[in-house]
């Protein structure tokens, strides 16, 4: 589902300019599981009451989270969700896997926990190929992942993430966690080009689902472009610093590229826009404490896991083990 940080650094390091989302990746959909202007609502998308959301029977219900500009947020990528001690534990946001199993959505709606599904934005396994219809064109093959990034300015690939969306809504998901949301520029378009179509797809989507919420992983470049359609941005390995030792728990201090992705977030933060850092250490662990205090200080919302995301983690104020 994640890279670990310190292969996603070296990645994204190839690609100052996107800091907050050059390289990073996840898993693919089937596995279980930032300077342009503030715009009109930020961290609420267009026609969104930030207050209600949906039942899985297409009620509505009050998730405990939305509104806060730090809803403690948490996630399980492999293997059954324990979602009643989700419920129980604290969260307000919590991601899934895909699309998110029924009797987990209800148990967490029904808690007032926002249940998030996985979906990959800019990546095609192959074992979706089929089924996503994409007609466009392979840009490079993630060997690590066993992945395709893809053209996301490419109709078939918009009408693709439209219907996972409209699935994991359909199967109780209040809410999406977009993986790879910096994705590759195809030839002759620019990254401009590239946030237009992923707005797009967003506003389709709000238009059948309008108390859906979105989070983009590595997203900080289209979080600055569309602020409106952003309720949330997550980055990994962000205050570990793997790459820069001397970064550790400052990631201000890396000139190169934790220090620049801070700046970013916290440009996105102080415009009301959550942000969730991801770190991968012994939740129990002193160093877990230490990253969870570091990355609270900041504004920000931390959530300490495994790199599988398969163990009941520490959360903002939630201890883990849960």
């Amino acid at each position: 589902m994640r890279k670990p940080a310190i292969l996603a650094a070296v990645l994204s390091l190839t690609s100052l300019a996107s800091a907050c989302g050059g390289g990073a990746s996840s898993c693919p959909d089937d596995d279980v599981t930032c300077a342009a202007a503030a715009g009109p609502v930020v961290g609420a998308a267009v026609g969104d009451d930030p207050a209600a959301g949906g039942s899985p029977e297409g009620g509505s219900t009050t998730f405990r989270g939305d509104g806060s500009p730090t809803p403690s947020f948490g996630g399980w990528a492999w293997g059954d969700v324990p979602a009643d001690a989700v419920a129980r534990a604290g969260f307000d946001w919590f991601e899934t896997g895909y699309p998110g199993d029924v009797r987990t959505n209800e148990v967490l709606t029904q808690a007032g926990v926002r249940p998030f599904a996985y979906v990959n934005l800019g990546e095609l396994h192959d074992d979706l190929r089929d089924e996503s219809g994409y007609s466009g064109e392979i840009l490079r093959t993630n060997g690590d992942w066993g992945t395709h990034l893809i053209d996301v300015t490419h109709p078939s690939w918009q009408d693709w993430l439209v219907r996972r969306a409209d699935e994991a809504y359909r199967s109780g998901s209040r809410g999406i966690k977009w993986d790879v949301a910096t994705p590759d520029v195809p030839p002759g378009k620019t990254r401009a080009d590239v946030n237009d179509a992923i707005a797009s797809v967003m506003q389709r989507i709000l238009d059948q689902h309008p108390d859906m919420k979105f989070i983009f992983n590595q997203g900080c470049e289209f979080a600055l472009a569309y602020p409106q359609l952003v309720h949330g941005v997550e980055t990994e390995g962000l205050f570990s610093a793997s790459s820069y030792p001397e970064a550790y728990l400052e990631p201000w201090q890396d000139p190169f590229y934790w220090g620049p992705q801070f700046e970013q977030l916290k440009t996105l933060r102080e415009r009301g826009i959550p942000v969730f850092v991801a770190e991968y250490a012994d939740p129990f662990s002193q160093e877990a404490r230490a990253l969870h205090d570091a990355i609270a200080a900041q504004g920000f919302v931390p959530y300490i896991t495994s790199e599988r995301w398969d163990i009941r983690g520490r959360g903002y104020q939630i201890e883990p083990g849960w």
